[in-house]
């Protein structure tokens, strides 16, 4: 991931936030806001960024991760 890349996440993010108006924002929802952004660009950087914003504590949790990447890019499969 390019530091450009990472600067237009940060960019989205911040827009978000101050488009909700808001004087104070609660980090949890940063932090999921930044784990959407990471799904949406870079995978293993998504799985990493989770596994400790969620305090992962067995392999079940990083496996659901995991799984549901697969599950959302085969969603988006064209069908044949």
């Amino acid at each position: 991931m390019t530091a450009e890349t990472l600067q237009e996440i940060a960019d989205r993010i911040e827009r978000a936030v101050i488009d909700t108006g808001a004087m104070e924002v609660e980090s949890a929802q940063i932090g999921e806001m930044v784990m959407d952004e990471l799904r949406k660009v870079d995978q293993v950087a998504y799985v990493r960024f989770a596994s400790v914003y969620r305090q992962f504590e067995d392999i079940g949790q990083f496996k659901e991760i995991v799984d549901g990447l697969g599950k959302r890019k085969q969603s988006r499969k064209p069908k044949v």
